[in-house]
């Protein structure tokens, strides 16, 4: 990007909100504070980005540049989606081409984890790189590895509304809730009388499963936004997990009613 940096590295913070996102930072080799606003819009199985960047002191030329673009991404199944974008600088120069880039994005089966097999023109994935072309093309992959942090820390020791002394009924409408978020079951820990039945809600973006840990009940896989429920008749402790993701672990105490 800049003769005198062989590498080009740029910190930001991001934040966003209802399909408006604004992203901010600082890259090394141009010196330049970059910005880049961002709106986007599903439609049906189309999701359409279109974006404004300002750079500083664009490519270490002491002047201010601005450039806009626009993508999208089609939803070809749960699995797979194709994307394309492309961005120009406003006042492109001699020599300066059009930026643009498609690609393949796989989310991989019952897993947090996602790979995009990407073509572009473009030198270099930062705000100042991703809006100028070069001569050549260029091919890559992308491999997402997401740390959930809760996973580790927060509400280790909560236990769900032990709920009436009686016996509790054993319809889902009076069951205690529970729910698998960010790759955690939450609560950690439930109590519950005899009789009294748990309902789980995914509100993940995975598939997950109850399963004792025992081996002798399964939910089969829960759907995003799906809930499935269990009835607990003998008292006891229960240790529960997600097939795919085993770190995701849970008991439930079952007391005498």
């Amino acid at each position: 990007m800049a003769a005198a940096f062989p590498n080009e590295w740029e910190g930001f913070a991001r934040y966003g909100q209802r399909g408006v996102a604004f992203q901010a930072g600082y890259n090394q080799a141009a010196g330049s504070v970059d910005a880049e606003l961002t709106a986007a819009r599903n439609v049906g199985r189309l999701r359409l980005i279109a974006a404004g960047r300002l750079l500083s002191n664009g490519y270490h030329s002491d002047t201010a540049r601005y450039a806009v673009g626009g993508g999208a991404t089609v939803r070809l199944s749960r699995w797979f989606a194709l994307a394309g974008d492309a961005t120009t600088l406003i006042d492109r120069r001699p020599g300066e081409k059009l930026a643009w880039g498609a690609g393949l994005q796989v989310a991989i089966p019952y897993s947090p984890h996602t790979l995009s097999l990407q073509v572009t023109n473009t030198n270099t994935a930062t705000l100042q790189g991703a809006s100028r072309g070069i001569d050549r093309v260029r091919g890559g992959f992308e491999f997402t590895i997401p740390f959930t942090l809760n996973r580790y820390f927060g509400a280790r020791g909560k236990t769900a509304a032990k709920g009436g002394t009686g016996r509790a009924p054993a319809n889902v409408a009076n069951a205690t809730k529970a729910e698998m978020r960010s790759m955690v079951f939450g609560p950690k820990r439930i109590e519950i009388p005899a009789g009294g039945t748990v309902t789980w809600t995914n509100n993940d973006p995975l598939v997950h499963t109850i399963t004792a840990d025992d081996g002798s009940w399964d939910s089969g896989p829960i759907e995003p936004g799906q809930t499935w429920s269990h009835t607990f008749a003998q008292p006891g402790e229960y240790a529960i997990h997600c097939t795919p993701h085993p770190f995701m672990k849970a008991v439930v105490v079952v007391r005498q009613p």
